[in-house]
Parts: structure tokens; C-alpha cells; sequence
């Protein structure tokens, strides 16, 4: 359930400004991130359109496991539709697809007077993320100069590959060129593998580092201690958590230049 900052909505355009709220807590707005057709608390339509617009870096968006007592409050949506075509910048782009119909979300009271928003109930959900190769290499890019820099060491280029090892798993390869001062360029290999479960959770395993030369070793003395920390790390690849409803058909699909996560919903 995500915990809200207004209270419960009784109209269209509370429920939609209410909703614009929460994602501002998340990612940059644009006008027509959030549009809506229909009478609340029965809508026609919602559409959550997240095209071009931007993660936080300091996300303040909360979130509740519990709840103090039964519903105060219920919608439904006919249709609901959410689109990134793509979401992010243009270095990190991830394309993100998902509907459902028959939607039923809830108000809940949650702790210290809060109210929580809970979905109860969809069908025929559908969800698809997809991100290219050159996007995760921006992202591997930027994190491994977060790690290095303090060290005065500067990662140059970063090289991933990956290859199927079935349904929902693959292997990765990732070799960083990286550069200290005077000394040459020398070169970093990272390897590892990553499984998708039903749950569409992702967990990184069999983790790696080598390095070549004097710099090589360096840097990957120093990428070692955030390969032990995210050995058996398990992440949601879902944003917003799913409640009552349960995933099913989860795939993940590695091609080339492209890795797609694909997943039905109901409940």
C-alpha cells in the first residue's frame, strides 16, 4: 500500500491531483501524466503516462504494511492503462507497458492518521519493461563512477553481454575500462547472473571482479566490496507494489541489443 499525502479523494479531479501528488514524490510531471475519464468514484479510463519523465534521485514516496481497520473509501477503473515510451532520459531510457481492466482500489487507514491506497482487484493485466543494452551500460557507467571516484579513480567505458540461460535467467559480463591518474587505461571484468522470479524479483548471484594491471586491481578492489554486499541481493522490478493481485507468466527475454521482462496480473 502507498501511504497518502492528501486526504481521501471524493471527485475526479481530487483523485487526479491527488495522484499527480504521489508520483511527484517519484519522478518529474508533465501535464498529461495523469488524465482521467469518468465520474468518481466509477472512472471510465485512467491513464498514467510517464513518457519522457524523470526518476528522483532522492525519492520521498512511502509505503505501509499494515493497516489500523476495513476500508473508508473504494473506486473502480473500466480501464487502465500506464505507458513510458520511454520512461527516464535519453542516456537511460526504459520503455515500461502495462493495462488491466476491471481495476478496484482501496483507502485504507494506515498509522499515525495516514490513509494508504491498496489495489484489491484487477483482470487481464498485462506489464512489459524493456531496456536496451547501451541504456544499462549508461547506468552501469555512472554507478561505477560513483564507487571509483573517491579512490581517484575514473571509469572510462563500461561493456556488457549477456546471454540466455533460460526463461527467466542470464548470465552477464560486464568489463570496465578504467584510468588513475597518469597511469594507462587498464581494464575490469565483472561477471555474474541474474534470475527473475514469478514474483518478478530479481536476484544477482555468482558474482566476480578481475582486474588487469596495477589500476585493474585497484578498481577491482574496489567494485569487490559492492559485489559482496549485492551478492544474494534480491530487488522488486515493480515500482508500485501490486497488494492483492498476483503475477503470473513472468519471462525474461535477452536479445542482443535488448533485455524485455514480461508478466500478466490478477487477483
Amino acid at each position: 500500500m502507498i501511504l497518502l499525502t492528501t486526504p481521501p479523494p471524493t471527485t475526479t479531479d481530487d483523485f487526479t491531483a491527488s495522484l499527480r501528488t504521489l508520483l511527484a514524490q517519484a519522478i518529474t510531471l508533465k501535464p498529461d501524466t495523469v488524465t482521467a475519464d469518468g465520474v468518481f468514484p466509477a472512472l471510465n479510463k485512467l491513464t498514467l503516462n510517464l513518457t519522457d519523465c524523470l526518476p528522483l534521485d532522492h525519492p520521498t514516496i512511502r509505503w505501509s504494511d499494515g493497516a489500523t481497520g476495513g476500508a473508508v473509501g473504494q473506486f473502480t477503473v473500466t480501464d487502465f492503462q500506464l505507458r513510458g515510451q520511454p520512461f527516464g532520459d535519453a542516456t537511460r531510457p526504459i520503455e515500461i507497458d502495462a493495462s488491466a481492466r476491471l481495476c478496484r482500489g482501496e483507502f485504507i487507514p494506515a498509522d499515525n492518521g495516514k490513509t494508504a491506497l491498496r489495489i484489491a482487484a484487477a483482470t487481464d493485466g498485462q506489464l512489459r519493461v524493456s531496456v536496451t543494452k547501451a541504456a544499462v551500460e549508461a547506468i552501469a557507467l555512472a554507478e561505477a563512477n560513483k564507487a571509483a571516484a573517491a579512490q581517484g579513480v575514473q571509469v572510462k567505458e563500461v561493456q556488457v553481454t549477456w546471454q540466455s540461460q533460460g526463461p527467466r535467467s542470464l548470465s552477464l559480463e560486464i568489463q570496465v575500462k578504467a584510468k588513475k591518474g597518469f597511469f594507462p587505461t587498464a581494464a575490469v571484468r565483472v561477471r555474474g547472473r541474474l534470475d527473475v522470479d514469478g514474483s518478478l524479483v530479481a536476484r544477482l548471484s555468482a558474482l566476480s571482479v578481475e582486474g588487469e594491471g596495477m589500476v585493474g586491481n585497484l578498481a577491482a578492489g574496489l567494485i569487490r566490496p559492492k559485489l559482496l554486499q549485492a551478492e544474494g541481493m534480491n530487488k522488486s522490478l515493480l515500482a508500485l507494489p501490486l497488494d492483492a493481485l498476483k503475477v503470473t507468466g513472468v519471462t525474461l527475454v535477452a536479445s542482443p541489443d535488448r533485455l524485455t521482462v514480461e508478466g500478466q496480473f490478477e487477483g
